[in-house]
């Protein structure tokens, strides 16, 4: 009996221990094959390379072991990024960048571009994360996203003063200053906040979501003929 039991607790050792080391053991093995066909260089190079002739889909089968292998390695880190956004998956891609975002050798117009994709699918909690990093807040493209998630995160100052840069360094655009009317209306400067929202609306008199901000701006300065004015407008 005792002999069983002490075979039994050893068996299940065994298993738990296997278990808890499998990707480990795993990994190992892994690293000694990949080593002896090529060195870490060669390996980027052939990702890169990969990449470069659009073979998304197999550059996404090689790299990623070489990710659990070579953890202390950023380009493969980046490579596969930029290889999830070309294969339409902007969060993975988010994901592998958040940890290495500061040293990003790519081009930045890549970047940029992964950032409008996490804006268009309002992912905004993302891009106040790179927001964060202090990644690309003087590009005025991505600081316009930038405004737009951190008011979405009611981060109002934050929002208001990388809008205003935006609206510094780009023609008049409605958008900008529907945000920026909004911001204001949150910091309770409602006459200068329906200015903004004037301007965006009167600009672009079909979107309806400026014309609600506005109706509303109206009705909290007691300009009531204004409000009703515009609800009667098609």
């Amino acid at each position: 009996m005792k002999k069983f039991t002490f075979l039994l607790l050893l068996t299940l050792l065994i298993v738990f221990l296997s278990y808890r080391y499998s990707e480990r053991v795993y990994t190992y093995f892994l690293k000694i094959y990949y080593n002896k066909q090529y060195t870490e260089t060669k390996l980027v190079n052939k990702a890169r390379g990969m990449y470069n002739k659009k073979k998304y889909r197999e550059l996404e089968s090689f790299i990623n072991p070489l990710i659990l292998i070579y953890p202390e390695n950023n380009e493969f880190r980046e490579i596969a990024a930029f290889n999830y956004f070309m294969l339409g998956n902007p969060l993975k891609s988010a994901e592998l960048l958040s940890g290495i975002a500061e040293q990003i050798t790519a081009n930045n117009r890549a970047f940029e571009e992964i950032l409008k994709t996490l804006y268009d699918n309002k992912s905004y909690s993302e891009l106040v994360y790179f927001y964060d990093k202090k990644i690309m807040r003087d590009n005025v493209n991505t600081a316009f996203y930038y405004g737009v998630a951190l008011y979405k995160n009611n981060r109002i100052d934050e929002s208001y003063n990388s809008l205003i840069y935006v609206k510094n360094n780009t023609p008049k655009l409605p958008e900008i200053y529907y945000y920026i009317g909004l911001n204001l209306d949150k910091k309770g400067k409602i006459a200068e906040s329906a200015s903004y929202i004037e301007e965006a609306y009167y600009s672009d008199t079909h979107n309806q979501a400026y014309k609600k901000a506005l109706i509303e701006s109206y009705r909290k300065l007691k300009l009531f003929r204004k409000a009703e004015s515009l609800l009667r407008e098609s």
